[in-house]
């Protein structure tokens, strides 16, 4: 069952959210888009997210998929970060995630080999 949340706590969560769009945001003014692969030289799990989700604003499904298909997911990761990972219920939120963790890491695989 999902508690309710309380109005700190949600605040919070959007100060995090604002702080790390600010970080992005002055990491990308110095060319930096990415900090896995600014310093190991690969692409990371996520690499793509942002741009797919501007596709997907604009209507190109097609562009979204080819930057990152677990675009996709991002909607329902932020619901858990918001409801503390409290959405459906103990057992099925685990093994949402374990499915989107799992959907990450094959994505990110089959894009560095």
């Amino acid at each position: 069952m999902m508690r309710k949340l309380d109005r700190k706590a949600i605040l919070i969560k959007c100060a995090i959210l604002a702080a790390y769009a600010l970080f992005v945001f002055v990491m990308g003014h110095f060319g930096i888009t990415c900090l896995f692969k600014h310093f190991l030289g690969i692409e990371c799990p996520g690499c793509g997210i942002t741009r797919a989700g501007l596709s997907l604003l604009h209507g190109d499904v097609k562009a979204a998929v080819a930057y990152n298909p677990m675009v996709f997911s991002a909607p329902l990761l932020i619901l858990y970060f918001f409801t503390d990972g409290r959405l459906f219920g103990r057992k099925i939120d685990r093994l949402v995630i374990a499915f989107i963790l799992t959907g990450f890491l094959v994505t990110w695989l089959i894009k560095i080999i």
